[in-house]
């Protein structure tokens, strides 16, 4: 009788958590549930104005680069932080600059993110003012 009870228990457990179990994270939305609606793409815009107050753009190499480079600022110390200011200051930098490198990349992460708000922008329903918004 305990075996019958004990199957029978099993059995309505493991066939009732299909449901339970294909659950997608709420918590954590993809591009797939992101860009969805109008606050949606609105999100994404601010997410690409974000990037350029990273540490590699406007809010600290960027500018190094640019300042230095204009010679607004002077750099005569080829030893400090491993020359890589020095060598934009004396036009020898190479790829493996890392303020070179993490400007460029954060460039593209921002038009990266930018194209993304275009590709999904056709598929929410919105007025053409906002979409002439969004767009621009």
């Amino acid at each position: 009788m305990k075996r019958i009870i004990l199957s029978a228990f099993l059995v309505a457990i493991l066939s009732g958590c299909n449901s339970f179990l294909d659950l997608k994270p709420i918590d954590f939305p993809t591009e797939e549930t992101f860009y969805t609606d109008v606050k949606g793409l609105e999100g994404g815009i601010i997410g690409a104005y974000d990037e350029l107050q990273s540490s590699d753009q406007y809010g600290a190499k960027f500018m190094t680069l640019m300042e230095t480079r204009g010679d607004n600022v002077k750099n005569d110390n080829s030893g400090a932080s491993g020359g890589i200011t020095y060598q934009i200051e004396v036009f020898t930098e190479t790829p493996a600059n890392s303020n070179l490198s993490g400007s460029w990349l954060s460039l593209y992460t921002t038009i990266y993110r930018c194209n993304l708000i275009l590709q999904n922008m056709d598929n929410v329903q919105m007025n053409d003012d906002q979409r002439t918004k969004i767009a621009g």
